[in-house]
């Protein structure tokens, strides 16, 4: 079963969960107009890996084998890594595409397209009160959103998409790497 979900987003308090979008395919990766245009839309898997939790941890972006980026962590969580990836893919491609990001973290889609609204009407509290986890990745999160449209969409990891398994290996690489005290590949990023 997968879910997907339309974050919109364009004033951060008026961000609107909707409907979906259509299906994905490898050959769509990346629309882009000519060369000095705006990308139009760009398809990218995003994922955390993390060898213990908490332990050694890992994160990768992946649009295509030429434009992906990945990072670690020495000591982190699997879900601190899920939320990085989020953040770094945002940070990373250009803020005037439309993106739409492919997510195997259900901690991390419904944190981002579901969750965040009540935690920022509490005080980013939970519904027990506690303070919410991951916090600062969550409001950088946010406010790399601000002004941006951006689709989420839970997938299946290890079912054969081929995006989020490229970022799975590429995030898992990033953690050994890390946890072996090697130098992490680190992609390309966006050129």
């Amino acid at each position: 079963m997968q879910r997907a979900t339309h974050l919109r987003t364009g004033v951060r308090s008026r961000s609107q969960v909707g409907h979906t979008i259509g299906g994905v395919n490898g050959q769509d990766a990346l629309f882009a107009a000519e060369e000095g245009t705006p990308a139009s839309r760009i398809v990218v898997a995003t994922d955390g890996s993390c060898l213990g939790n908490p332990g050694p941890g890992g994160w990768a972006w992946y649009v295509d084998s030429h434009r992906w980026q990945a990072g670690a962590s020495v000591s982190t969580t699997n879900n601190q890594m899920e939320l990085q990836a989020v953040l770094e893919a945002l940070r990373s491609l250009p803020r005037d595409a439309t993106l739409h990001i492919e997510s195997d973290s259900k901690y991390a889609i419904d944190a981002l397209t579901s969750w965040i609204h009540n935690w920022r009407r509490r005080g980013w509290k939970t519904s027990a009160g506690k303070p919410v986890a991951n916090r600062d990745l969550i409001v950088s999160i946010d406010r790399e959103l601000t002004g941006r449209n951006v689709t989420f969409k839970w997938v299946r990891g290890h079912a054969g998409h081929e995006r989020n398994e490229a970022a799975d290996l590429r995030a898992r690489a990033a953690a050994t790497a890390v946890q072996q005290r090697l130098s992490v590949d680190e992609g390309m990023g966006w050129t």
